[in-house]
C-alpha cells in the first residue's frame, strides 16, 4: 500500500491510501487490520474483482465502487464516513476509475480518483 497526505492550508490534513489489491476478498482481514492501525481518510483500491452484488463494507468508511459488469474487476474508494464526499461519475473504456468530490470548509473542492489502467487484451 502506498501512502500520502494531502495537505491545504484550509482544511485539515487527510491521510489517502493507494492499494493494488488484485482481489480484495482474500486480503480483506490485511485491510482492515490496516485501517484499525493507521486510520486513513481516503482509501483508493484497484483490481477489486469484486462482482457487483458483491459488498465491501468498513466501518465508518462510506464505499464508492465502479465494477466491471461483464466480470469480476473494477475499483473502489473508500472515504471516511465524516469527510461527506460526493461521487463523481467518469465515463471512459480507456481505463478504470472510481472518482469523488470532497467539499472543503473555504467552499473549495477537490476531486480524488482510483485510477487503474488494465492491460487489455487484444
Amino acid at each position: 500500500m502506498s501512502t500520502g497526505t494531502f495537505n491545504n492550508s484550509s482544511c485539515n490534513n487527510l491521510q489517502t491510501v493507494s492499494f493494488n489489491a488484485g482481489g480484495i476478498k482474500s486480503k480483506f482481514r490485511e485491510l482492515k487490520y490496516f485501517i484499525e492501525e493507521k486510520q486513513p481518510d481516503i482509501i483508493a483500491l484497484q483490481e477489486t474483482h469484486l462482482n457487483p452484488g458483491d459488498k465491501l463494507t468498513v466501518p465508518n468508511y462510506t464505499t464508492y465502487r465502479s465494477d466491471r459488469l461483464t466480470h469480476r474487476a473494477g475499483g473502489a474508494a473508500l472515504i471516511k464516513s465524516l469527510i461527506n464526499p460526493h461521487p463523481t461519475p467518469a465515463s471512459t473504456s480507456t481505463f478504470e476509475n472510481t472518482a469523488v468530490s470532497i467539499d472543503l470548509p473555504n467552499n473549495n473542492s477537490f476531486t480524488i480518483s482510483s485510477i487503474y489502467l488494465p492491460p487489455w487484451e487484444d
